[in-house]
């Protein structure tokens, strides 16, 4: 459990051999190029574009594809140009027909509430002297305006609109209309609704087919995902091939692979007038870094990626990591019947999205969080918010209940929430000290030795186990250590500063021990809500035996819930903050890359 060791590798050879060098490193699809020019030559944009469009038609084929409730076989035959041609064609008529039908649609919602009437009909009207016309205005100017001008009208009505504008006079006039109307006039609609509803049904006909269009492009899905592939990686190896460094006629590429995959690579390139260069990285080299863990530990690691990958020279902080994690999400949420809940809420979300290589770890560490929720919870003597010591049926058993002490005495939870943290500090102190044995740093050694000291100081005074004074054995040789070893500056003022520096920061070591405080609060408050919960439906059903019994499950129900939701977020948020905020900060520096080989795109 740990990173993948890798190897510094440099390619270099005559160039005209140049392309077929970057051909076969990307065939192998194990190298991480890095790039050895100056000043690097950016692909062309023409190409990236094609990238761009290429990804475009996957991703829409792809959810035309994924939409289909039959999907017929997939066809790996097609001409790719015409193929090409098509999708063009059809997504431009489909947007445009689109486009054309929001309008024809907002059109119509404009035309529709004035009526259905034809306008051949208001023009043969006019041609007898019968004049129609349309005014709009706000119900406020309707209820206090002159309406006299409809004296003159054989007949009129008064119409609700959407909008500001949200009342219209609809009146015809024998032979002149009015002029001194106190509200707008509109115009007549250019197309009436029967024209439009016409138009509207032509314009859903044309976007079905082009819909059918599209399903039968979908179909073609695996000859669009090659060319994907094959402008992706024209693209890939433009940009290494812009990073080379050329020097006369001899091309150089530099690269980082895993240590079991050199053997490999070099036999691919024997007998070639390219040569392969391996050894071990230096100091300088940024080295990508690929975690390598056990399949119980590997959940843990989307949560490292999440906030900051370590560097190549650090331990591996997900075995370090996931312990405390499980732990500390257990005790925030504090129930064992929500831990069983969220394992079964992630397996199903699991097997529903197994395809899904991005969320499927995710919810692999959900999992795994249920499952230690549900074993610190039942220690706790937790189940839905039920002291499961307190009842009868299980007082035989109550042992297999060892922490419900904790669960039941606030000051005692408290306690052991504080202990948590000079825990898990003493633990990033200790692997601080080790990197600095290997590193020889002595100086930082004793100084580390001066907070470990001042954490076991804490831990033994927590709870008052044991008197203040019978402790001053260790705080004050750990504040002189702090005092004389914080900066190992031969300068005397820059020591004494940092000294004086160090000693401040010991409150910021006491604020990091309070901060585990927050799963104190985090358990309490989720297993208080979840009693009162259940005393709220008790009480429901006692008061009223009737209706109480038909509200009482839905109270349980949305309360559990509800405070499982928040009991998550909360959980999650609160234990990851401890660990890399508290924790991290104590030996973490992290800043490293994700090892990413050329040509995975082809894998």
């Amino acid at each position: 459990m740990s990173l993948v060791k890798m190897k510094k590798l440099s390619f270099a050879g005559p160039l005209p051999r140049r392309d077929e060098t970057v051909e076969r490193i990307e065939k192998l699809g194990v190298v991480h190029v890095a790039e050895l020019a100056e000043r690097l030559t950016e692909p062309p944009a023409e190409l990236t574009a094609e990238v761009a469009r290429a990804s475009r038609i996957v991703e829409t084929l792809q959810k035309v594809w994924d939409s289909q409730a039959e999907k017929t076989e997939p066809s790996h035959q097609g001409k790719l140009q015409d193929l090409l041609a098509h999708y063009d064609h059809v997504t431009l008529k489909k947007n445009q027909w689109e486009q054309e039908l929001a309008t024809l649609e907002k059109e119509l919602r404009t035309v529709q509430p004035w009526g259905a009437f034809d306008l051949q009909d208001v023009k043969k009207l006019e041609e007898r002297g019968i004049l129609l016309r349309l005014y709009h205005a706000t119900t406020k100017e309707v209820t206090k305006a002159d309406m006299s001008f409809l004296d003159d009208a054989f007949w009129h009505s008064i119409i609700p609109l959407p909008g500001p504008k949200d009342r219209g006079i609809v009146a015809f006039f024998r032979n002149a209309a009015p002029e001194d109307v106190p509200f707008e006039k509109v115009n007549l609609p250019a197309r009436s609704v029967h024209e439009l509803e016409k138009s509207i049904t032509h314009h859903n006909v044309d976007l079905e087919k082009a819909r059918a269009n599209l399903v039968e492009l979908s179909t073609f899905l695996p000859v669009f995902r090659q060319y994907l592939a094959d402008v992706q990686s024209k693209l890939a190896r433009a940009r290494v091939v812009g990073g080379l460094l050329e020097d006369g006629p001899i091309f150089a590429v530099g690269g980082f692979a895993p240590a079991t995959r050199v053997d490999a690579i070099q036999e691919a390139f024997t007998g070639t007038t390219t040569v392969v260069l391996v050894e071990e990285p230096g100091p300088e080299d940024d080295v990508p870094i690929e975690f390598d863990n056990h399949w119980l530990i590997k959940p843990f690691e989307v949560l490292i990626k999440m906030f900051n990958l370590p560097n190549y020279r650090e331990p591996d902080p997900t075995i370090l990591v996931a312990p405390f994690m499980g732990v500390f999400f257990g005790f925030c949420m504090g129930d064992g019947a929500y831990g069983l809940m969220l394992f079964l809420i992630a397996t199903f979300l699991a097997v529903k999205n197994k395809a899904n290589k991005g969320a499927l770890p995710f919810f692999h560490l959900l999992q795994l969080l249920g499952i230690s929720t549900l074993v610190v919870g039942l220690l706790l003597g937790n189940f839905f918010g039920i002291p499961l010591p307190t009842l009868k049926v299980l007082q035989p058993v109550k042992e297999f209940f060892p922490l419900a002490a904790y669960a039941s005495d606030p000051m005692k939870f408290f306690g052991l929430a504080l202990k948590f943290g000079c825990v898990q500090l003493m633990v990033g102190y200790l692997i601080k000290l080790f990197l600095s044995i290997k590193r020889g740093e002595f100086q930082t050694v004793i100084c580390t030795i001066g907070w470990m000291m001042l954490l076991t100081f804490g831990y033994l005074w927590i709870g008052m186990e044991k008197p203040f004074m019978s402790l001053l054995g260790l705080f004050i040789p750990a504040l002189v250590m702090l005092f004389f070893f914080s900066n190992p500056s031969p300068s005397v003022a820059k020591r004494l500063g940092g000294g004086a520096w160090a000693l401040y920061n010991v409150f910021g070591l006491f604020g990091d021990v309070m901060s585990y405080a927050r799963i104190f609060g985090l358990g309490m408050s989720s297993g208080i809500i979840a009693l009162v919960i259940n005393q709220m439906a008790m009480s429901m059903m006692g008061s009223k035996p009737g209706i109480g019994w038909l509200f009482a499950p839905i109270l349980l129900v949305f309360g559990h819930t509800f405070n499982l939701a928040m009991s998550i977020i909360g959980s999650l948020v609160h234990s990851a903050r401890l660990n890399f905020l508290e924790y991290y900060g104590k030996f973490f520096d992290g800043g490293g890359k994700t090892y990413a080989p050329f040509g995975e795109h082809r894998q």
